[in-house]
């Protein structure tokens, strides 16, 4: 049986004769790599000296191995490149690893988009560093095609939103030239006078959505605050009614929805706030709106409320014979598959829940959209 000593001595006599083999095996590595590898030294302000460079390394930069050794890694370096060299070295004052974009020149002059993985360690009283220096150029080139797509399709949504919405206010303006044309007969029949009206609202509240979403930066959907208060400025201060109604918007400034949900939701506000104007202050002439949104996990909710002389108790939207009333229950349940009650209290509230998850996008700076 072998004593403890002799153990200890067959060990290190076979961790020996495996040295070179592991010395093949990483040498092997080195030069068969397809990124390029250098092996240099870590000076106090400045990537020092390259002692080893790899096959790949001279393939992307140009450089045969024996002017590499000539080199330092802060050499390969593109001064023009965005970010200072200074920086990353004071990364690495207490960073072990770290990847990174840079760029580096070729020996021809030509500014190269690199990924590099470093890595410090320790040899001999003195600090080296590895870096794996991949060629990322295709990615880049992707990422400016690509970044060059988005733009153009956003100019292009943005410009849709911009034309629907002038043909939109074409149409308004059509509407308006008829009243002047009937204004006559308008004045004498009210019935017709607000149907205009009420027609007029209706297309304002589509072109709000275009507009709403042309003016943001955002063009696939709109916040859901700012929209509420456009709608609230646009309508309850219309010449549907002759009373002055003060409104308020709390929540919904980070839930932002879709354009197709916007339209839908938009219409049913609009008819909810032109009946407000129409019937909720017949004795008075001034009144309160409310708009509250809350936010939940899988929905949002609007209660809209009024402090006017309510609806009648028995009232039921599903079997309403009001067309107003009837578009929006068919649009809340149907259309955007949510729900809607009235809530007893003072005046009328309006409880609509639509379900899904909802994108919502914090302001950092908490600046708010503004209101014409």
């Amino acid at each position: 049986m072998k004593t403890e000593e002799e153990q200890s001595k067959t060990s290190l006599r076979k961790a020996a004769e495996e040295l070179p083999e592991s010395e093949n095996i990483f040498r092997t590595i080195f030069e068969t790599s397809i990124d390029a590898i250098y092996l240099h030294e870590r000076a106090p302000d400045a990537l020092g000296h390259i002692l080893l460079a790899n096959a790949a390394a001279s393939e992307m930069l140009g450089y045969t191995n024996e002017e590499f050794l000539e080199l330092t890694v802060t050499e390969l370096n593109d001064p023009t490149y965005e970010k200072p060299l200074s920086s990353i070295l004071n990364e690495l004052k207490t960073e072990q690893r770290k990847t990174f974009e840079w760029a580096h020149l070729t020996k021809d002059g030509r500014s190269l988009p690199v990924e590099i993985s470093v890595t410090l360690f320790e040899s001999g009283g003195r600090t080296l560093v590895v870096s794996s220096v991949r060629d990322i150029s295709d990615r880049k080139k992707a990422e400016h095609e690509l970044k060059q797509a988005l733009a153009e399709r956003g100019g292009l949504l943005s410009e849709i939103h911009h034309r629907v919405n002038n043909n939109l206010q074409v149409l308004l303006s059509m509407l308006t030239l008829e009243e002047i044309s009937y204004q006559d007969e308008l004045a004498t029949n009210t019935l017709a006078n607000n149907l205009l009206l009420e027609m007029e609202n209706r297309i304002r509240s589509i072109a709000l959505v275009h507009e709403n979403i042309y003016r943001s930066d955002d063009l696939t959907g709109i916040r859901l605050w700012s929209h509420l208060n456009l709608m609230a400025q646009e309508i309850l201060t219309s010449e549907i009614g002759r009373v002055y109604i003060a409104y308020t918007v709390t929540g919904g400034e980070d839930v932002v929805i879709p354009e197709d949900m916007a339209v839908l939701l938009s219409l049913a506000i609009n008819e909810i706030l032109t009946n407000i104007v129409k019937y909720a202050f017949p004795d008075k002439k001034q009144g309160t709106v409310s708009m509250v949104v809350h936010e939940e996990p899988e929905q949002f909710c609007l209660d809209i409320s009024d402090d006017g002389v309510g609806m009648p108790v028995d009232m039921d939207l599903s079997t309403t014979e009001s067309v107003g009333l009837s578009m929006i229950y068919n649009v809340v349940t149907v259309q955007l598959g949510g729900t809607i009650e009235l809530l007893e209290g003072k005046g009328t509230t309006y409880h609509i829940c639509i379900p899904g998850t909802f994108r919502s996008e914090q302001n950092p700076q908490g600046k708010t959209d503004k209101i014409a």
